[in-house]
C-alpha cells in the first residue's frame, strides 16, 4: 500500500521513516521524496502486513500521513490531454508528450 506523507518545519527535521522502519521493521520503499528544513512530502510503499501499524506511528510523530490506496490509472479512451493527471499523480509517473499527449 501507499502513502503521502507530508512534513511540516518541525516534523521534516527528524528520521522519522528510520525510527519507523526499526520498530517495525516493515519493508518500506521511498517511491518518491522532496523534503527540505521547511517541510516536503515523501511517497512510500508499505508492505500490507505492517501498513496499520506503521501509518499510527507516523501520526503519532505528528507527520501528516495521506492514504493512497488506489493509484491513479490513465485511461487512454476518457482521457482529453487536460494534464490533471501529471499535478494529482503522487508518483510523477504521468507526463505530457509533444502535442500535449
Amino acid at each position: 500500500m501507499k502513502v503521502l506523507l507530508r512534513y511540516s518545519s518541525v516534523t521534516s527535521k527528524e528520521p522519522h521513516i528510520a525510527k519507523v522502519i526499526l520498530e517495525t521493521k516493515a519493508m518500506i520503499n521511498i517511491v518518491r521524496a522532496n523534503v527540505s528544513p521547511v517541510g516536503g512530502e515523501t511517497v512510500l510503499d508499505v508492505s500490507d502486513d505492517k501498513y496499520e501499524e506503521v501509518v499510527e506511528l507516523f501520526r503519532s510523530r505528528g507527520v501528516d500521513v495521506i492514504l493512497l490506496p488506489d493509484p491513479i490509472l490513465l485511461d487512454e479512451k476518457r482521457c482529453f490531454q487536460c494534464g490533471v493527471c501529471i499535478s494529482a499523480c503522487p508518483v510523477a509517473a504521468l507526463r505530457l508528450l509533444e502535442g500535449w499527449r
